[in-house]
């Protein structure tokens, strides 16, 4: 008899997958407690057959197919299923690839061996295929069947209490003896060795990823984050990935707690059993197993191989965490996509992103976004408090304010009395890197900041331990300092490479340095205020001077508006606040005193032959300029709304008054002056615009820093309301609402009022932002939005084309027009099915073109792409072709049209395509349109393998050398041919560059800065060759060499935009000698490091250029 308490286990071979383990220690559980006689058999073959388990006992045979998944899943009886990869992508399961099919064949397979053991015909067993530890959430799979249950670890239970095909078990203990099952007297025994060692191996590196990022995890206190408009908790962000392995790129700037969080979220998954992995993007140089080679080796795993293989046989999810991908350097950043793309589809593993910038080529990788603002009040109160181990005073929550980020709040519990009330941002970290250091901070603060400014001078990121030694030898300090240094957390060091340990503290020191040098006179501190180099910690240097005398110096040389929004928020120290605070009054009354005397002129030079009496303007200084380029943010607080709106009404009355006075010479010229006179004060800004002017037309940039606050709001919500405002004051209220993150406060029926109010006597401008309001009531009750819509179709009829639009696509936005697209639905159907049944009549081309048009841009543009939607695949096609040849020499929407054409992968297409192969016109108004299609035509050609059209020299060297970049990025999409005759074929195009020096490299630009979504659409397996930069590096290397010795004679092929784009282009070469260049070309980018134009550009080449050629031997 067999023990009842004991179930036997036999064996083919050993468990080698861990997902068969589950459900052996699962089945094993279940028997043993209710004490029921069984035989399991565990991973055998039967009639070629692969079976993962088999459970018998008197009355049930069961079938077990055991599967592993942590990511969506989808798949039927019938067809390959199917995993969700982290790119949205759908991957089909390899062998086998439908999971369904191979349990049933299983349960034959047992059948048949059963038949063949007894010499008749046996019953079906059950069968169940069961996934480890439960089917992912998200997934769509079929339900299962009679024949076949589906299931995950939580349903075998149920499948226990079936009764199906049982043999007595002396019958099972033959079968098994027949077919050289071997017994094993422990589960343990069943199971293969490496299972176990891959277990220790993923314990040790998980033991050492929990010291490493525990502490921060721990650190962590929750916050509110955005996704998709919605607030969502850092709790709630942590559950969906840990819980439903959604993927996700957690975006804010620096010091908001990304880190932090995605540490919490790295622990939760090692809690719900997976495996995480942190990736270092600013350690990336090309190679990610070089990344990862020395992440995991720092966390005590052999090697990144053994790690992933031991998580891949133990059936454990891995998430990525890919932290920092703005720190990679910027040429590098869509390799490291792609990198991790490929990684994340062979490992079929999850990711979380963090970074301050979107990620280079969104296509391959699907994330969700999540917006991670900088702590608000009580989250900063929250985290000082643990930092501080308690409460604080009332006098340190002070210093909350002037801090933004959750590192800074740290620092505030951390050093509490340390530092005074008035501290300069500057002044907590100095304060907290004392309060670490102790009796050793004089020396220490002086060793950072000697390192910083090493770091600052060389434009570095890390240092060599060898350099640290003889910098601080030099310094005459102990080299025993360093592990003061690192144990206190203000450097770190990673393999021979040490850096600071977050780029705030980094930012800090180097300003210490810069005031270090100085000793004490106020030039060189200016002149480190306007170098690039600096560009990243400016209020940092103006909060290290504590010397009144000194600072009043340096602030009276201010001519960045940034710097002053630094000092306006006491990042800089009290005394930097109240001198920028002291400046307002005076600035905003010299601004209403301009706006009382301004007086207009009719000339044949100013814009609409009207401009500025100059004088009767204020004679702007630049320090008066960066503080009147800061109102808008302060207008966005609800400070000094009420000036401004005071002078808007002073500045209304005189442009009536100008009106007046210029009414006859106007008509003269035909000049509509309310239409011109108003947008030129509050719309378009020149350099000798007025004051007014500036804040009006700089309202847009406060995106950043929008409307919010219980008391903005409300001052905002107020001033809206009141009847008899005038047009300058209706057009200031609207641009801030529209920047307000309270969306309610222009609802449904108070737009209606002001509509009704104001719309009769409102110029052009003020009437556009009027409708754009109503747009955005989109979201009111069917009665207020019904209210809204009849106002708006009661207003007069008007002949200016662009008000006429934007009141249509006004009332598509509130849902006006929905009826009308249904009825107009029926004539674009009658339209196209008259045009498709002449496909050759040339005159219905145009008409396929508009329909095609009209879906992009048309009021019921809805119809128009319900119709072609509809379209079968042949008639689609026809019709796309009818529309390309119908095509007018207009750039709108072309490049979706031709990305239409060649998803046919149809060569006959070709010739249609060819048209737009021509260069665009040098004076084209629709420059960024005219170079996308050039280079999509091009592409297209080459994809579908097409001949070229011949392209006739003009003798203009800037069309040469677009019609080189065209051709060459044709050849290298040629994916007919081998790669080396593609590259063969790309010689001649690249002599024509290397000939025109002085036009090449902005053609180069031109087609590299093309960005375009779609690139999936070409035919062919492999991807799309888009950068000539990256097929040809040395080449192009060598002409950006060229152009950065002769930069006078750079041209931009657009000639209206051509000294802008010399600018650019010189920035473009900059950043591909970084990428591209070597050690050599480290010495002509210093020269353009302090360049106004090229500083920054040049500054992140040599960061990417030195750490390329110098760190990436980085261990």
């Amino acid at each position: 008899m067999l023990n009842s308490g004991n179930p036997e286990i036999y064996i083919g071979s050993r468990i080698e997958h861990t997902s068969e383990r589950i459900v052996l220690e699962r089945l094993l559980c279940i028997i043993t407690k209710e004490k029921r006689p069984a035989i399991i058999m565990a991973n055998i073959n039967l009639n070629g057959r692969q079976i993962d388990l088999v459970l018998a006992t008197d009355n049930l045979t069961l079938v077990i197919e055991a599967k592993g998944y942590s990511r969506p899943i989808r798949g039927s009886e019938n067809g390959a299923w199917q995993v969700k990869l982290a790119s949205g992508e759908w991957k089909d399961f390899s062998n086998p690839p439908n999971p369904y099919i191979q349990t049933l064949e299983a349960e034959h397979a047992l059948k048949d061996a059963m038949s063949a053991f007894i010499g008749s015909d046996v019953a079906y067993p059950a069968a169940a295929l069961v996934f480890v530890p439960a089917i992912p959430a998200s997934s769509s799979v079929c339900s299962g069947d009679f024949k076949v249950s589906i299931t995950g670890l939580e349903g075998l239970d149920a499948e226990l209490q079936k009764s199906k095909s049982g043999w007595n078990l002396a019958q099972w203990r033959s079968f098994a003896q027949k077919h050289s099952f071997t017994r094993v007297l422990t589960p343990n025994a069943a199971f293969e060795p490496a299972l176990r060692e891959a277990e220790n191996l993923l314990n040790k590196y998980l033991n050492g990823y929990s010291r490493w990022y525990g502490p921060g995890a721990e650190a962590l206190v929750g916050f509110t984050c955005s996704a998709d408009g919605q607030e969502i908790t850092s709790e709630e962000v942590a559950r969906r990935v840990s819980d439903g392995g959604v993927d996700l790129l957690l975006r804010g700037p620096s010091g908001c707690g990304k880190s932090l969080l995605s540490a919490r979220i790295g622990m939760d998954w090692i809690n719900s059993g997976g495996i995480p992995i942190t990736i270092p993007s600013k350690d990336y140089r090309g190679n990610i197993k070089t990344v990862l080679e020395c992440e995991v080796g720092l966390l005590d795993a052999p090697s990144a191989a053994k790690l992933l293989r031991a998580a891949r046989l133990l059936n454990r999810p891995l998430l990525f965490i890919l932290d920092g991908y703005n720190e990679c350097q910027e040429p590098e950043r869509a390799y490291l996509t792609r990198s991790i793309s490929a990684l994340l589809r062979r490992y079929e593993a999850s990711i979380l992103a963090t970074s301050q910038t979107p990620i280079m080529r969104p296509d391959l990788l699907a994330l969700g976004e999540i917006e991670v603002q900088l702590p608000n009040s009580e989250v900063k109160l929250a985290i000082a408090q643990l930092a501080a181990g308690g409460t604080i005073t009332p006098e340190i929550e002070v210093l909350l304010d002037m801090v933004g980020s959750g590192l800074e709040a740290s620092l505030v519990g951390a050093v509490g009395k340390a530092a005074n009330i008035g501290s300069s941002r500057y002044a907590l970290f100095d304060a907290f890197a004392r309060k670490r250091l102790g009796s050793t901070a004089s020396d220490g603060i002086r060793a950072l900041s000697r390192i910083a400014g090493w770091l600052s001078e060389r434009i570095a990121f890390t240092i060599s331990i060898r350099d640290l030694d003889r910098l601080l030898d030099t310094e005459h300090l102990p080299t025993s300092l360093f592990t003061q240094l690192s144990n206190a957390h203000l450097l770190i060091q990673r393999g021979d490479r040490v850096s600071f340990s977050h780029e705030l503290f980094f930012n800090a020191f180097a300003a210490e340095a810069v005031i270090r040098r100085a000793v004490g006179h106020a030039d060189p501190i200016v002149e480190a205020l306007t170098s690039p180099r600096h560009a990243e910690h400016k209020e940092m240097i103006i909060g290290a001077i504590d010397d009144d005398v000194l600072l009043q110096q340096v602030l009276e040389t201010i001519t960045e508006s940034k710097v002053v929004t630094f000092c306006l928020s006491g990042a800089c120290g009290r005394y930097a606040q109240d001198w920028a605070e002291a400046r307002f009054p005076t600035l905003i009354h010299r601004i209403g005193e301009e706006a009382n005397r301004v007086r207009f002129m009719i000339t044949d030079e100013g814009w609409s032959d009207i401009s500025l009496d100059p004088d009767t303007l204020e004679k702007w200084s630049v320090l008066d300029l960066a503080f009147i380029f800061c109102l808008p943010e302060l207008l966005a607080q609800g400070r000094y709304l009420c000036e401004m709106l005071d002078i808007a009404s002073t500045m209304d009355r005189r442009i009536a008054e100008e009106t007046s006075r210029l009414r006859e010479g106007a008509r003269e010229r035909k000049i509509h002056l309310l239409n011109t006179l108003f947008p030129y004060i509050y719309v378009f800004q020149h350099p000798s615009s007025a004051g007014l002017t500036h804040v009006c037309a700089n309202i847009q940039s406060i995106i950043f820093h929008r409307v919010r606050g219980e008391n903005a709001t409300a001052i905002l919500r107020e001033k809206i309301a009141e009847p008899g405002l005038s047009a300058g004051q209706l057009y200031l209220l609207l641009s801030l609402c529209s920047q307000a993150v309270d969306r309610d406060i222009l609802t449904a029926p108070l737009v209606r009022k002001i509509i009704e109010r104001y719309w009769h006597n409102a110029p052009y401008n003020l009437q556009l932002d009027l409708m754009q309001a109503a747009g955005r009531c989109w979201g009111a009750n069917e009665v207020e939005r019904s209210t809204l819509i009849t106002t708006i179709e009661a207003l007069p009829q008007t002949k200016n084309v662009l008000v006429s639009t934007v009141i249509l696509e006004a009332l598509q936005q509130l849902g006006a027009l929905e009826d009308s697209a249904a009825e107009h639905k029926v004539d674009v159907h009658i339209q196209v099915e008259k045009f498709l049944s002449e496909p050759e009549n040339a005159e219905n081309y145009s008409a396929a073109h508009h329909v095609y048009y009209a879906q992009f841009d048309h009021p019921l543009s809805s119809a128009y792409w319900e119709v072609v939607s509809e379209l079968s695949e042949a008639q689609r096609k026809r019709f796309l072709i009818m529309a390309a040849k119908g095509a007018s020499d207009s750039y709108f929407f072309i490049s979706c049209l031709l990305l239409d054409l060649v998803s046919f992968n149809d060569p006959k297409v070709g010739e249609i395509i060819g048209r737009w192969t021509v260069v665009p016109a040098l004076d084209s108004c629709m420059p960024q349109e005219a170079i996308e299609v050039f280079v999509i035509a091009h592409l297209s050609l080459g994809r579908l393998g097409c001949v070229l059209p011949v392209q006739t020299s003009c003798g203009n060297p800037s069309a040469d050398a677009l019609t080189a970049c065209g051709e060459i990025l044709y050849w290298l999409n040629r994916i007919d041919m081998a790669v080396e005759i593609r590259r063969s074929n790309c010689r001649e195009p690249l002599n024509v560059l290397l000939k025109n020096t002085g036009v090449a490299l902005d053609a180069v630009r031109q087609c590299a800065y093309v960005c375009f979504d779609g690139t999936n659409r070409f035919p062919g397996a492999e991807s799309v060759r888009l950068s000539i930069v990256d097929n040809f590096p040395e080449r192009i290397t060598e002409i950006c060499r060229l152009a950065l010795h002769s930069t006078d004679i750079q041209t931009g092929y657009f000639r209206h935009l051509s000294e802008r784009d010399r600018v650019q282009v010189l920035n473009f070469a900059l950043g591909v000698l970084g990428r591209h260049g070597n050690e050599a070309d480290l010495s002509l980018l210093r020269q353009f490091s302090d360049d106004s134009n090229q500083g920054q550009s040049a500054i992140k080449a040599i960061k990417n250029l030195e750490q390329r050629v110098k760190f990436d031997g980085m261990v």
